[in-house]
């Protein structure tokens, strides 16, 4: 039995598209492919760099798809139908779009693979493939096997990215990850994280879960660990945590911590009160960014445009406080309802929503009325941002002001430079005749 994996280019069909210099693997395929039986043979396709090999013989393939990636992961498996072949759909887009997936694929996956895939391979074996494979649970981690990072192509550079936990304990509305992977933590084993970490190639390595410090006794194992491997990495945590935990700042100094990627959203506290995000508190972020710094952590702040209150002067507000506010690094969307949100209900319910093209819902596009910023000069702030921040000047001052941090944020602030001076495929407005809302 054959299995293709494949992970959809969300821009193949862009003109201008450029390859990053470094990409974030695909996890959930990596996860998909340690859960195959070792009697299968499987192979993973990233159409980021690979092209999709039409022109062999697969029993199965198994698409995933983020919302901005369904487009794509639709036309894909519709070729692959055509040619008699069976397409499986998953991921975080399908778990919530369950009705619209099942018109491009044979079956899906709803949720997380660890209890679902064993069965639906032993049941395409039997000829009894079924429409839907959902859980009633989240998994129990501990039976996730290591990510098989031997299926990515050597012809790209990865970056080593590890998950310790899945699940939020908040609910901020424009989130879809509370839905999809619950509000209870849950947690890895910890041999089975570092057999991971064994596998990483060079040194450094960026921790995707959504919330690394919300099991402190968890964590305080796992950093005192990380010690060993002698590497240097990132990881997502959130601002209020941050600024509690003194003790978990100093071992993740320890362990070879470089920065926290920080959800700060945005720097008027009624636009987090609307949406749920409470416990982030505008008036402390300056505090508690001192605070990762005096321990020798950078942060590195994620902010969006477009909540109501916003109007033209939030841009040059909002950089005036993030640089004020020395923050090591930032990146910019704009807000974005995603489908399964509360968020994307109320834009519906509203009658605001300008499109359900999801290729345009990546961040770098307005896809929604809002209150006081029209759709071009929104995206067309959001490109300033990145413009103005990643001036080579203002990069060199960061550096000098943080180098005994930041050595791991040097190549993402040129590479963020390189989007200030070019733009994305679909974000710099002088490169897209339809910047803001695609027709239909």
């Amino acid at each position: 039995m054959k299995i293709l994996l494949i992970y959809p280019d969300r821009y193949i069909n862009t003109e201008g598209r450029r390859i990053p210099p470094i990409l974030a693997p695909p996890l959930n395929l990596l996860t998909v492919g340690a859960l195959t039986p070792d009697d299968v043979e499987v192979e993973l396709i990233d159409e980021r760099i690979e092209e999709i090999p039409w022109d062999k013989d697969f029993d199965l393939v198994g698409i995933t798809a983020l919302t901005a990636d369904a487009p794509r992961a639709y036309q894909i498996s519709d070729k692959f139908r055509k040619r008699g072949t069976k397409v499986v759909l998953g991921g975080m887009h399908i778990s919530v779009m369950e009705e619209e997936a099942l018109q491009h694929a044979d079956s899906v996956v709803i949720g997380e693979a660890e209890i679902l895939w064993e069965k639906l391979i032993g049941d395409f074996r039997k000829n009894q493939l079924k429409r839907v494979y959902k859980s009633d649970r989240f998994p129990d981690l501990s039976f996730t096997p290591p990510q098989r990072r031997d299926l990515l192509s050597p012809k790209a550079r990865y970056l080593n990215t590890l998950q310790t936990t899945r699940g939020c304990p908040y609910n901020c509305s424009f989130c879809s990850v509370p839905r999809v992977f619950g509000r209870k933590i849950r947690t890895k084993p910890l041999n089975t994280v570092f057999k991971e970490i064994i596998g990483f190639k060079g040194h450094s390595m960026f921790i995707i879960d959504d919330n690394i410090l919300s099991i402190p006794s968890y964590i305080e194992s796992l950093f005192d660990r990380l010690k060993e491997f002698r590497k240097k990495w990132l990881a997502q945590a959130s601002i209020n945590l941050i600024g509690k935990y003194d003790k978990l700042l100093k071992l993740a100094k320890k362990a070879g911590c470089q920065g926290f990627f920080v959800g700060l959203e945005t720097i008027k506290q009624e636009n987090l009160k609307k949406f749920g995000k409470t416990h982030n508190i505008v008036e402390k972020y300056k505090e508690i960014v001192k605070k990762a710094h005096d321990f020798g952590v950078g942060i590195v702040g994620s902010f969006m445009f477009g909540f109501d209150d916003d109007d033209s002067d939030v841009f040059p507000y909002t950089m005036e406080f993030i640089k004020k506010a020395k923050i090591d690094l930032a990146s910019f969307s704009i807000l974005t309802p995603l489908p399964g949100t509360p968020f994307f209900e109320q834009m519906e319910k509203e009658g605001r929503i300008l499109t359900r093209d999801w290729s345009k819902y990546d961040g770098a596009h307005a896809v929604f009325r809002t209150g006081k910023i029209s759709p071009y000069k929104l995206q067309e702030g959001a490109y300033w941002m990145y413009k103005e921040f990643y001036k080579i000047g203002e990069i060199m001052k960061r550096i000098i002001q943080g180098i005994r941090y930041v050595k791991l944020l040097i190549p993402f602030n040129f590479a963020y430079h390189m989007i200030g001076r070019e733009g994305l495929s679909d974000f710099h407005p002088k490169k897209s005749g339809n910047i803001t809302v695609a027709q239909g």
